[in-house]
Formats: C-alpha cells, structure tokens, sequence
C-alpha cells in the first residue's frame, strides 16, 4: 500500500506487483542473497496517470541471515532490502523507493 498525502488517512491507494526473482544460499544454508524483477500496476487513478498504469519493480535483499527453528521450520531475518515500485516510469515518474527490514517464517513440506 502507498500512503495517502493526508497522514491521518488510511492507505487505499495501491499497486499490484508480480516479481520472479532468484536467491543464493551459502554457508551451509545460513545466508541467503536475492534479488526480483517485475511489473508495478498503479490500481488508483491520479489527475496525470489513469489507472491500470504499468511499469516495473525490483526488490534487492542483500543479505537474509537464516537460522533452523526445526527441521523444517526457518525464520529469516533481512535486516536491510531495497524495494522500488516504478508503475509510472515515463513521462511525470510515479515512483516509491524504500529501505525495509524483513522476517520471514518459512516451512517445508519435503525435506
């Protein structure tokens, strides 16, 4: 979600993304590098840009330390990703650029 200029309002504004993206383990599975590419679709209209305005996105984890809850349970800490929405890339640029700190639970169905 984007949010609204009015900071007491709630963030409806929205853009859609679908990612693909490719991610490295190394030492022994502990530390995880990653990095997608894909589309940003504005789901909001503004007084320039009609809705349904594509453009691009990217997200670039630099680091995910990993550490086993259990045999098939992981958490993953990113402490530091990039992620920037671009739905609008010509003309007047509709772009959101943040730095963001992620956990994720993972579990696996196979081992």
């Amino acid at each position: 979600f984007w949010p609204s200029e009015d900071l007491s309002a709630a963030p409806i504004e929205s853009v859609f993304e679908t990612d693909a993206g490719l991610g490295f383990l190394i030492l022994k599975q502990q530390v995880r590098f990653s990095a997608s590419f894909g589309t940003s679709t504005l789901l909001f209209a503004t007084d320039i840009v009609p809705r349904g305005t594509t453009g691009m996105s990217l997200d670039i984890n630099p680091v995910g330390l990993r550490f086993e809850l259990t045999e098939r349970n992981i958490i993953e800490i990113r402490p530091l990703s990039l992620k920037i929405s671009m739905p609008q890339p010509s003309g007047v640029p509709i772009t959101n650029i943040a730095f963001v700190t992620t956990v994720a639970i993972e579990y696996g169905f196979w081992k």
